[in-house]
């Protein structure tokens, strides 16, 4: 309830240019929970649980993301989002005539590049809230890149599972470039891949996470230290540039990281967790 309110009280503090931009920052949420009908369907996931993964900040109206969960197919979702009037409807039409075996995967990967190529639209200015805007989302694309990058080499037919070339996975827009994520696909081991990017701004995070993976073999340590990134990155902006986009941007990260606390606190006491492993694994923002 406290996320939902978030975006209504932004929504009435903002006022036209400064209001429409700061309701950019919640297009992934929007795609998060296309993307869990997505997902929900094709694996035949009960209904309640697709609602119930619907993020609390998407601002396409949850009466609406529940109409198309309530779809018996994927395609019946694809026709009931044009219906609906969804931006991505139209690129999901196309795709859908031009494919008959439908893979969550696939779809997914339409959605997050149709959802750059979007953003990349929408900020086609040079003011300081579209720069900020766009470092935002390039942050957002290395994470995906990285993911991507990362399961391919921990596979050892990970490529030879891939449709296509390796590049076709990537979005093209975060700051680490694609013929260097093609490079690193090459690599045997994760280590290496992790340790050819502590040169880069996450390297900190990266020798983290690695540190982490050595002990429990979890890709996910990765995901987890370059969102510690982000959420630094943001929870610094307020302060840095009080009178731009960076205050919302800052103020929804810091509010998003509460409420993960929270609820990891309320889990880790219901699943019987030592109180010192429950505190170490909060995050918090440097």
């Amino acid at each position: 309830m406290e996320l939902e309110q978030i975006v209504d009280d932004l929504n009435e503090f903002y006022q036209e240019d400064a209001k429409e931009k700061v309701n950019y920052i919640f297009l992934r949420e929007d795609l998060e929970s296309l993307k869990a009908i997505v997902r929900g369907l094709i694996h035949e996931i009960p209904l309640d649980e697709i609602i119930n993964s619907f993020s609390p900040l998407s601002s396409i109206p949850r009466p609406i993301l529940t109409q198309i969960a309530k779809s018996k197919s994927l395609d019946e979702a694809i026709s009931k989002s044009a219906i609906f009037e969804v931006p991505i409807s139209e690129t999901l039409l196309k795709w859908r005539s031009k494919h008959e075996d439908q893979s969550s995967s696939e779809i997914e990967l339409v959605i997050e590049k149709w959802y750059f190529q979007r953003i990349r639209e929408l900020l086609n200015d040079s003011s300081q809230d579209s720069e900020l805007l766009r470092e935002f989302y390039s942050i957002e694309a290395d994470i995906i890149n990285l993911n991507t990058l990362l399961r391919v080499v921990e596979s050892e037919d990970g490529r030879s599972n891939l449709r296509g070339d390796f590049i076709k996975y990537l979005i093209d827009y975060g700051s680490l470039s694609i013929s260097r994520l093609v490079r690193l696909s090459k690599e045997k081991t994760v280590e290496k891949v992790a340790r050819s990017l502590f040169t880069t701004k996450y390297g900190k995070n990266l020798r983290k996470a690695l540190d982490c993976y050595q002990d429990t073999s979890q890709l996910s340590e990765f995901e987890n230290q370059m969102h510690v990134y982000m959420l630094d990155w943001q929870a610094k902006l307020p302060k840095l540039f009080p009178l731009s986009i960076g205050v919302p941007l800052g103020y929804v990260a810091r509010k998003k990281n509460e409420v993960r606390n929270i609820r990891w606190i309320a889990k880790g006491i219901d699943s019987g967790f030592e109180p010192l492993f429950i505190r170490e694994n909060l995050q918090r923002v440097e």
